[in-house]
């Protein structure tokens, strides 16, 4: 499936998302994000960005990954449900602030295959897969691999965009 696709697919969950809350003065009240935005989600003009679809997803009550799609349903069949899913929403925002603090802004789906790489390169670094302690113990290195990952971007200006046309 492509990005464009799969971006279209995130705007119809959250759309579905921010109704399943109560609409946009309820979901803007228990979110803290700013009606016109939410409207502009609804309306599919625009994308959350990461921290806003997690807001989102709460205020719904359902789980980030269901919000953004297949690629974090699949992460959570390695250990237990729960510990992969609260595992894997502890990386994808390590990713989502970790591009903050860089300046730079993934869409909900970029960040979560980001996530999901990162995902399964800890979970092949688990000598119990099961185990979500072990796993949290990971966090940090997932951590210093996105910051190394982002650093050597920066380094690099341009060198993760579209050539101008």
């Amino acid at each position: 499936m492509g990005a464009a696709s799969d971006d279209d697919e995130v705007r119809q969950r959250v759309r579905d998302a921010i109704l399943k809350a109560g609409g946009v003065p309820r979901t803007a009240a228990q979110t803290g994000i700013p009606a016109k935005t939410l409207e502009n989600y609804l309306a599919k003009r625009s994308m959350p960005s990461l921290a806003n679809a997690h807001r989102i997803a709460h205020a719904a009550g359902i789980k980030l990954e269901a919000l953004v799609g297949e690629v974090g349903k699949r992460a959570a069949t390695e250990t237990t449900p729960q510990d992969a899913v609260n595992i894997f929403t502890e990386i994808f925002l390590v990713v989502d602030r970790v591009h903050r603090e860089f300046g730079a802004r993934l869409t909900p789906s970029a960040a979560v295959k980001e996530a999901q790489r990162h995902f399964s390169d800890l979970q092949a670094r688990l000598m119990d897969p099961g185990d979500p302690e072990e796993a949290r113990s990971l966090l940090p290195w997932v951590e210093n691999r996105v910051r190394a990952q982002m650093t050597g971007a920066h380094a690099e200006p341009g060198s993760g965009k579209r050539e101008a046309s």
